[in-house]
């Protein structure tokens, strides 16, 4: 399912031992490196970040500029059938920031819109722009990161499900 908020918490099951999925996703993650032009980054790792025993901390290598991009966290945790591996994805402090200063300057439209209706009984078509408006704040903010959301969920699914073989990036 994919997320209405740019928040997604999901679980991958796996037969692979933790030291298994381990080696896995420190193949898969390119240690963290500062770069001021992404678009050239050539590492074949679809992921930067950093694993450790007790978890990761990655984000996909892009190669494009998408503001939207989710940080993916992560641990894994012993189960019958070999390990659960618990995932969490959300957006960048700095970006979720920007998100609720815009939602919070939407708060007196919305009111405003509200109380025409409720006061009037009718909808006014002067509020049709600054609603639009609303309308696509939110399909950028959730798009973006849904977008990017879903190709990292695939990617971990594939690293994690597929056979003893190691994928090829």
């Amino acid at each position: 399912m994919i997320p209405l908020f740019p928040y997604w918490r999901f679980i991958i099951h796996t037969s692979l031992s933790r030291e298994e999925a381990l080696a896995r996703l420190s193949d898969a993650v390119a240690p963290l490196k500062f770069r001021l032009f992404r678009v050239w980054d050539t590492r074949p790792q679809p992921f930067t970040g950093t694993v450790s025993e007790d978890g990761f901390q990655i984000r996909r290598i892009i190669h494009y500029r998408n503001s939207f991009l989710p940080q993916i966290y992560g641990r894994f945790l012993p189960s019958e059938e070999g390990v659960q591996i618990r995932i969490v994805m959300r957006l960048h402090p700095f970006a979720l920031a920007i998100g609720v200063f815009l939602l919070l300057g939407i708060v007196p439209v919305l009111t405003s819109v509200l109380y025409q209706v409720v006061v009037t009984g009718h909808f006014e078509g002067s509020f049709k722009k600054p609603l639009l408006l609303i309308a696509f704040l939110y399909f950028m903010f959730a798009g973006g990161f849904c977008y990017e959301a879903v190709i990292a969920r695939r990617l971990l699914n594939r690293l994690f499900t597929s056979p003893a073989e190691k994928p090829v990036w």
